[in-house]
């Protein structure tokens, strides 16, 4: 009788070791979510102009008056650690396009400019995110995770460096123990930035590569407290997986922003869910 209860013991616990193995596997860039139902999505119109936007001279205000915005709600990155810190609810999103460049315009609300990156200082940052290979959802906006995608990164600290220019370039920084924070940051050295905007792939968590096969410049201004961030990428590009941004007449993408004096940076973010382009 001890010898089958004993046998049983060792049954249990080798059933539920392989429950927790496999989960452990299943799960370990992050836990996947339901994708929401295409119909129910919200929609940004990416409209034809005849217009260009020369970035040397700002951003054009006067412009992106005139079309209409749509409020895309953001929610705490949540899924992994770095629990978030700064808090952004929403960011207005506009777009056209002139049938050779697609312009992105972000707007949100911030109350401090933070263009620096030092010891307790984040600059503040946002990021439109785009599935790569045919359109493919990953199945959630953890950077990715279980699908390709392109994420083109505007941060305030690089567009200083580029259009501001004053003072002299700053060092750049990074957690040692992030995202343990006791402790704060060490001086590494400082990349050559030609874009505000940084070209990023991602496959999940952890994954986050550079890739230099296209041109993405941004600009953004920061008055009375809100940010206008203009994005501007050629329709077309020279990697096959991206090619035509609307290869077919819709495209899906998702924004995230990084609020600088709330301690956002890294996967410390707010960020939207699928959005549908639809480019008219």
């Amino acid at each position: 009788m001890r010898k089958w209860k004993v046998f049983l013991i060792i049954t249990i616990v080798v059933l539920l070791s392989a429950v927790l193995i496999y989960r452990g596997f299943r799960f370990a860039r992050g836990k996947p979510v339901p994708i929401a139902d295409e119909r129910a999505m919200a929609v940004v119109d990416v409209h034809f102009l005849d217009k260009t936007i020369d970035l040397s001279e700002g951003i054009n205000e006067s412009l992106w008056a005139v079309i209409t915005p749509n409020e895309i709600g953001l929610v705490y990155q949540l899924m992994i650690l770095p629990w978030p810190g700064g808090r952004v609810s929403s960011v207005a999103v506009k777009a056209f396009h002139n049938n050779k460049d697609i312009y992105f315009y972000l707007s949100w609300l911030d109350p401090t400019e933070n263009r620096s990156v030092a010891l307790k200082k984040y600059t503040d940052a946002c990021a439109v995110m785009l599935p790569v290979k045919g359109g493919n959802l990953a199945q959630n906006l953890m950077m990715g995770f279980m699908g390709e995608t392109n994420i083109w990164q505007w941060k305030a600290s690089q567009d200083r460096e580029i259009w501001i220019q004053r003072d002299k370039p700053e060092k750049t920084y990074v957690d040692f123990y992030y995202p343990f924070e006791d402790e704060e940051t060490l001086s590494v050295s400082k990349n050559d930035y030609s874009s505000a905007v940084n070209n990023l792939y991602s496959k999940g968590v952890g994954t986050l590569t550079p890739g230099d096969d296209q041109k993405i410049t941004g600009r953004g201004i920061w008055i009375k407290g809100k940010w206008q961030v203009v994005f501007k990428r050629s329709l077309k590009t020279e990697k096959p997986e991206m090619g035509d941004l609307f290869r077919n007449k819709n495209r899906k993408c998702a924004f995230a922003v990084w609020e600088g004096n709330g301690g956002d940076r890294g996967g410390r973010k707010s960020i939207s869910e699928w959005i549908k382009l639809v480019k008219k």
